[in-house]
Parts: C-alpha cells; structure tokens; sequence
C-alpha cells in the first residue's frame, strides 16, 4: 500500500474547496463517492491492475479530501491524502511524486483556477516508461531464470 499526505493553507470556503475537487480530481479519472464524516472521497482504478499494469493510475486508488477549521486569519487546512493498493507491484519514487502532484495541482487550482497540466503529464510520463522498464526487467530476469532451471533439469535427466 502506498500512502501519502499533503496539506495546505487556503483561503477558500468548504463549499468552494468541495466545488474545485470535484472537477480537478474527476479530470484525472477519480469519480466521487460518498462522504465520510466531513472528508470529500474519490476512487480510481481496479483492484487487480498492480499485478498487471505498468501505470499507477491504473491501480486502485481512494482519495481523501478534508478540509478541518480555521486556521490563522481565517484561513483553513486542507489534507489530502492517497491510498494506493500496489500489491505485486514496485513502488518507486515516481509513484510517490505522481501523487504529489496531484496533490499539489489540486493547491494550485485552488489558488489560480488552473491546474498545470504540464507537470502532471510530465510524472505520469514519467511514471509510466519508469515502471515499464522495471517490470520488463523483472520478466526477463523470470525468463533467463527459469532457462536455466529448464537446461539444468535437462542436463540432470539426461546424464
């Protein structure tokens, strides 16, 4: 399971914080399920995608939107917070910056009314090529391993 927390400071009224969410995290393929006590709940993915696909987005996913009270000068603290089922799967530090943008995309929205695109596409890139490479090398490594287990059983049986 991969974990990550980011907060912020801002501004914004819950019900304006709760009317940016919805948009921002639904353009990078959450869908909006129900409240839990205050926190505003998104999912993607499917349940098995980490043994099978090379992209974090594709994992399942919860994400947690709360907002708590007010702050200095009226200001409130805003925690998002990723859950991500990575079972079979090699978490590496693109991942965790993947998720950070998000998070951070999410602050900037708020503040600008624009998410930045750029650096969104850029780690899912980034994330994507990363994590294909590692499982193809995963998989040759399987494959040369079981060769040689194959040409040993062979070299046994027939000696």
């Amino acid at each position: 399971m991969l974990r990550r927390a980011y907060r912020f400071l801002t501004s914004k009224t819950r019900a304006e914080i709760e009317a940016a969410a919805d948009p921002y995290f639904a353009a990078l393929g959450y869908r909006r399920q129900a409240d839990e006590e205050g926190t505003f709940v998104f999912r993607r993915g499917r349940r098995l995608a980490s043994l099978y696909s090379p992209q974090l987005r594709s994992c399942f996913a919860s994400l947690r939107v709360k907002v708590t009270g007010e702050a200095a000068e009226g200001s409130r603290v805003v925690h998002v917070t990723h859950e991500v089922q990575t079972r079979g799967r090699l978490v590496l530090a693109e991942d965790a910056g993947l998720l950070d943008a998000e998070s951070r995309g999410l602050q900037r929205f708020l503040e600008r009314g624009e998410a930045d695109a750029a650096e969104l596409l850029e780690a899912a890139t980034r994330d994507l090529h990363r994590a294909a490479r590692w499982k193809l090398a995963l998989a040759l490594l399987a494959a040369a391993l079981i060769a040689t287990c194959l040409l040993a059983y062979i070299a046994w049986t027939t000696s």
